[in-house]
């Protein structure tokens, strides 16, 4: 051991130190020593750290024994040795059961140095093995905390399948007690038969294979269905035998309705793209059908052998333009309308006409809770909803029923909201509509808001009513869930979020009034395609304009830079070959500054986006549009000129 050694000498005689000190220096020991006589200059010394501590057995007012009391006050471990020069066996018993480590006669003092050396390498050995132990009961001390506050559920297992550990995620989830877990297993827990059956064969097969196995399962909590993922993988093996295993469950919940939700959007999505790939053409037909009918209806009279008939094919045409708006708005391509909205105020008002529609055989049942938050919505988009959900509950209920509708404040937590797709903590409206109807089939609950999904018999439904539902409630920021039992009705919960601005947005009362004469006035008309253009034309022909037709944006351009004075207001396509509608509409701007322009389009509100219209733009009339909309459309831009 050449590493110095620092050494207490605890000796009252002065020859017997010396002797002490000349075979330590003898044997080459590398001793750093200080020397003390009394009890007090023990205790006063005992301030430092020694390796080994030598003490004569016999001392001045005290022994060795007095003095190792002192020192075992401030150090448990340091090696203690006693020298003397006679020690009785009874006297070294009992001061090797009061903690001496060894005992040399200064007659013999050849075994001194070899005792120190043994007695400081086993001290320093325990030293080290107790830094090691304490080094490895904090880590366990950390594992388990990381253990204890992880959200999985942990546990393990022994061979008979019983409970050997448990987390108290574990204990939380189940609200079973840890030492409930301890020593049993999950059939005697009495946890679901039907789970433990898989749950324990699944064990038994990590068991015998000794590879990791996943299990995926779902598992009724009191705030709902919870879905898990476990890892089951072998942890202790002895003689190649597996005698543990551990096991690692994640609650999946949020990620299967993430899933569920992405799912959702790509069907919107995909729809959507369809949608708004055929408006364009679809509307320009709607068009050209609805503004002829209403134009022949005009000219024919309400006495006419085939009014009637015409007056189906523009009904028909109406429910055609509404098929197209229903795929744009859950494909979110329908523009909002905002204002704060008083539901309470609101709902009666939905429920007069609900009542009309679901007829005398179904009981309708409402309750709206004082107090109700407003919320920002669209206030036809939101009656939109309610009607599709009364329709859909009427329709489940062919012999007669109820269908409850309410309105309620309520608040959304942190966890919960974390729980469920789209939700935002905060305060939300929830808007309840239930029936007593046939119910949804369990299989069919996690469809229900697909496009095109329906259980109804062909000719009956188009399969949009809920996916509208859908987009519609989640462009308002809030979200929806539906429970069902079958025989027993099913029940949607729409969750929108209180109103937290006072942003308004409404429709311009300046087109609600009646249209006036053209008395002559000129309009430039810009629309590629024929038909929609010759159904335009006489549109604005019989409301008393002038009108100068032009096939394409460049044609548009050449027309009124050849003659800009003589027009009043244009009308103008968005999308034209050559030239689309904002590059006219720049053109014309440039001239006149202040000339009136409508815009029309076939188009959805993202295409039209797309096309960088200008800030500043008169107005938008969407297609496909009734005479009377065109003409007062038109009377209120020059209205305000």
């Amino acid at each position: 051991m050449s590493d110095k050694i620092r050494a207490l000498i605890i000796e009252d005689s002065e020859n017997d130190l010396l002797l002490l000190l000349r075979a330590l220096e003898k044997a080459e020991l590398n001793i750093d020593h200080q020397h003390v006589m009394t009890a007090d200059e023990v205790k006063e010394a005992m301030s430092e750290e020694w390796d080994v501590i030598l003490a004569d057995y016999r001392l001045e007012d005290y022994d060795g024994l007095d003095a190792l009391k002192i020192v075992r006050e401030k150090n448990e471990d340091v090696p203690f040795i006693l020298v003397s020069r006679t020690i009785g066996d009874e006297r070294a018993v009992e001061a090797m059961q009061a903690g001496v480590q060894d005992y040399v006669l200064k007659e013999n003092l050849i075994r001194l140095a070899p005792a120190i050396q043994r007695e400081v390498r086993e001290a320093r050995s325990r030293r080290n093995r107790r830094i090691a132990e304490e080094a490895l009961l904090d880590r366990t001390r950390q594992l388990q905390a990381i253990v204890d506050t992880t959200p999985d559920l942990i546990a393990r297992y022994d061979r008979q399948l019983r409970h050997l550990f448990v987390n108290q995620a574990t204990c939380e989830a189940t609200g079973i007690p840890f030492e409930d877990f301890i020593g049993r297993t999950s059939d005697e827990l009495e946890m679901k038969p039907e789970l433990i059956k898989r749950w324990n064969a699944s064990l038994k097969a990590v068991f015998r294979s000794g590879k990791p196995r996943r299990l995926s399962f779902a598992y009724e909590l009191p705030d709902g269905v919870h879905y898990y993922e476990t890892l089951i993988a072998p942890e202790i093996v002895k003689d190649s035998k597996i005698q543990t295993l551990i096991c690692n469950t994640r609650d999946m919940t949020r990620e299967v309705a993430l899933q569920t939700q992405l799912r959702q959007a790509q069907k919107m999505q995909a729809i959507g793209q369809l949608a708004g790939g055929i408006a364009h053409d679809f509307n320009n037909l709607l068009q050209v059908i609805g503004g002829n009918v209403e134009l022949v209806i005009d000219e024919t009279g309400p006495a006419s052998p085939v009014a009637e008939n015409l007056r189906e094919i523009s009904r028909a045409t109406k429910r055609a333009t509404n098929l197209v708006r229903q795929l744009l708005i859950f494909s979110r391509r329908d523009e909002l309308e905002l204002s704060e909205l008083d539901l309470s105020q609101y709902l009666p008002q939905c429920l007069l006409l609900i009542r009309r529609v679901i007829g005398d055989h179904i009981e309708l049942e409402s309750e709206i809770e004082d107090g109700l938050h407003r919320v920002s919505a669209d206030p036809g988009q939101i009656e939109q909803v309610l009607m599709n959900l009364c329709i859909n509950s009427r329709d489940a209920m062919p012999n007669g029923g109820t269908l409850s509708v309410s309105l309620q404040n309520c608040v959304m937590s942190e966890l919960n909201a974390e729980r469920r797709a789209n939700a935002r903590p905060g305060a939300h409206v929830r808007l309840r509509v239930s029936d007593t109807g046939c119910g949804i089939p369990k299989k069919n609950l996690d469809r229900v808001f697909e496009p095109f999904f329906t259980t109804k018999e062909t000719g009956w439904g188009t399969g949009l009513g809920l996916a509208t539902v859908y987009g519609i409630v989640e462009r308002h920021g809030g979200f929806i869930e539906v429970n069902s039992t079958v025989g027993e009705g099913a029940t949607f919960d729409i969750y929108l979020p209180a109103h937290t601005s006072s942003q308004r947005q409404s429709k311009d009362p300046r087109f609600d009034h009646e249209p006036q004469p053209g008395e002559g006035r000129c309009v430039l008309l810009a629309e590629d395609d024929d038909q929609v253009r010759r159904l335009a034309r006489s549109i604005l022909e019989r409301g008393g304009y002038e009108v100068i037709e032009a096939r394409d944006g460049e044609e548009a351009i050449a027309l009124f830079e050849k003659t800009a004075a003589a027009f009043d207001f244009a009308v103008v396509d968005v999308m034209m070959p050559k030239k689309n509608g904002d590059e006219v509409y720049r053109a014309i701007r440039a001239i006149r500054s202040r000339l009136p322009v409508l815009f029309t389009t076939g188009f959805d509100n993202e295409v039209i986006e797309r096309q960088h219209l200008p800030e500043d733009q008169a107005a938008l009339l969407p297609k496909p549009y009734s005479s009377k909309k065109l003409l007062a459309m038109i009377e209120s831009l020059l209205s305000d000129q």
